[in-house]
Order: structure tokens, then sequence, then C-alpha cells
């Protein structure tokens, strides 16, 4: 097990997935449609394409207000939010993601995990 923060992709390649798709993975072998924690039945953590699921999204909870956050590579008025835990095989994770108040999520930068 491994503790720290990691990119949403190498945590999706732990978990199964591969380059392709829209975010570049997609998942190989037995994964279903969405990955599924297996201490939270269920909760689905990410969409085959590598996005968060809405279940994801809706359970999720701001960690920085968009009036607040101080990096100039986010658009203006998207806020960082997080997750809440999930198991992986590296052990709990969250995912972090930047979203405006119209729930658009922006995943081209910071869109990462951290066990």
């Amino acid at each position: 097990m491994f503790n720290g923060e990691y990119s949403t992709a190498a945590t999706m390649f732990a978990l199964g997935f591969i380059p392709g798709g829209k975010l570049g993975m997609k998942i190989v072998g037995k994964a279903s449609k969405s990955f599924k924690s297996p201490s939270r039945k269920g909760y689905d953590v990410f969409n085959h394409d590598g996005t968060l699921t809405n279940e994801a999204i809706k359970n999720s909870r701001i960690i920085i207000k968009a009036k607040d956050l101080g990096n100039p590579r986010i658009p203006s008025g998207y806020g960082k939010y997080t997750t809440k835990h999930y198991d992986t095989p590296s052990g709990k994770a969250d995912t972090h993601f930047y979203m405006n108040e119209e729930g658009k999520i922006h995943y081209d930068l910071d869109y990462k995990s951290n066990f």
C-alpha cells in the first residue's frame, strides 16, 4: 500500500483502465461499466470513459470555493471538490476535481486521486 497524491490516470490504471476513451482511459478485463468500491456497494466512482459518475458528483463536497482559489490556471468560477472516500486495491482514496456552479467539471487540469 502507498500513501500520497497520484494522478487519476495512475489510479485508473491500477483499477484496470488503459489508455483510450474520452479522458485517455478505458476499462479492460472483467471491469464493469463503472468502478464499484467493494466497501460501498453500489457507490460508483468512475464512468467507463474515466469521468466521474453522477452519484460521485452528487455525493462530493466543496473543499475550496471558487473565490478562494489561487490557481490562475483554473478557469474563473470553478471551485475545488472532493468525492467521498472509496476503497481501491491500493487503499482508501478520494478524487479531487474542479466544478462550476452549473455543474460543469474541468477535467483537463488537476483531476486526481489521493491515497
